[in-house]
């Protein structure tokens, strides 16, 4: 039935694979593929009406997962996504970074940070990833345009009941020297956040 961008009713399909390979004890590699045929309405300002056409997505994923120590992993992660609309050129999605862990044996600490590098066409081509965040926050973010991401957080036991969480963000976009618009616009190309919290249990 009709819905969001899809002005007329419309069919698709959708399925993926996964193959894991297992390093033993040190980590593993994963290998994803998805691919989501739907219908979207064309936007086409000479047509009265809006059209709606096909649209084929591709997701490829690498994960790369290492236990580099009893303290440390690292995790890589590729993306990439292609997406087209019938006989038009594809458009892309590319990202790739690299995360360290850090869980130090008996110490009252946990450290994460990440660098990610993306590129990815238009905003339709964007790339989705995950991020740690504190407690009962969740964090997917999306990723369009060229640019770059990091992120760090660190986790402090203070006491046996009290956590310290600190967190900082930030997005650096190679293409453009404004980010947003309206009341949420900022005149440069580095959007950050800090967050924080302190958690007591009784």
């Amino acid at each position: 039935w009709l819905r969001y961008r899809v002005d007329a009713p419309s069919v698709g399909k959708e399925f993926s694979l996964q193959a894991i390979y297992s390093l033993g004890r040190k980590g593993e590699i994963t290998a994803r593929f998805r691919h989501i045929g739907s219908q979207q309405n064309l936007n086409d300002e000479n047509l009265p009406l809006n059209q709606v056409v096909n649209i084929v997505r591709n997701y490829y994923q690498i994960i790369f997962n290492y236990q580099a120590m009893s303290w440390l992993t690292l995790r890589n992660r590729i993306y990439y996504l292609q997406r087209s609309i019938e006989d038009e050129t594809p458009e892309t999605g590319f990202f790739i970074s690299q995360d360290v862990v850090v869980r130090p044996d008996e110490k009252p600490f946990a450290f994460t940070l990440r660098y990610a590098l993306f590129d990815a066409d238009t905003y339709d081509a964007r790339i989705y990833s995950f991020e740690s965040d504190l407690p009962y926050s969740f964090s997917v973010p999306s990723f369009s345009g060229r640019g770059s991401r990091f992120y760090a957080m660190l986790k402090v036991s203070l006491s046996k009941r009290i956590d310290l969480w600190l967190r900082y963000s930030v997005t650096s976009y190679f293409d453009r020297n404004v980010i947003s618009s309206g009341t949420s616009q900022i005149n440069g190309n580095h959007k950050s956040e800090i967050k924080s919290m302190l958690k007591f249990s009784f």
